[in-house]
């Protein structure tokens, strides 16, 4: 498992009962398929939400097993998972999957890409803390959480300053 390769691809279908078994073994946050369903969220709602377009998601995959996986959902801006197998923290996997659900989310220029995270910092993932920032009137506690905005600021391209670009924060 050490050395083995991984690819990230878009989630299918066929991918939905897989990613509800890693979010349920992941060891931040775990949440039961008996919760998820209690919330509204189960695999024939996530089916459906996929086949509508309304989400889209990536997984990485190891050999045949999902090891991780994103989802965002369009209408809101909203970075609704970002779940990793802990056999596979620390390799990337996450910044990896955030990035691809983020670039599809500013696709659809939202006022801010965001998600709910703990507020906790040794509880919530450092994938979340590098790109994300809470504090002034963008943090909002959600029933997940703390709601984390993607940093929005100046971006500099040939030397002109540009508004309303999308950068990663380094905080």
């Amino acid at each position: 498992m050490g050395d083995r390769k991984v690819l990230f691809r878009a989630l299918g279908e066929g991918d939905v009962e897989a990613v509800f078994d890693v979010r349920g073994a992941t060891r931040e946050n775990a949440i039961s398929r008996e919760r998820l369903a209690a919330m509204g969220f189960t695999p024939a709602s996530v089916a459906e939400h996929l086949a509508a377009g309304t989400t889209r998601g990536w997984v990485c995959s190891s050999g045949s097993r999902i090891v991780g996986f994103c989802i965002g959902e369009s209408a809101t801006g909203e970075v609704l998972v970002l779940a990793v197998l802990p056999e596979f923290e620390g390799r990337g996997i996450g910044k990896t999957l955030l990035s691809l659900a983020v670039d599809w989310l500013r696709s659809f220029e939202p006022a801010r890409v965001w998600l709910g995270a703990s507020p906790d910092p040794g509880t919530r993932s450092p994938t979340v803390s590098t790109g994300f920032w809470a504090g002034g009137r963008s943090a909002k506690r959600t029933r997940m959480g703390t709601r984390y905005s993607c940093c929005r600021a100046l971006a500099t391209r040939g030397g002109r300053r540009r508004t309303g670009e999308w950068v990663r924060s380094r905080r």
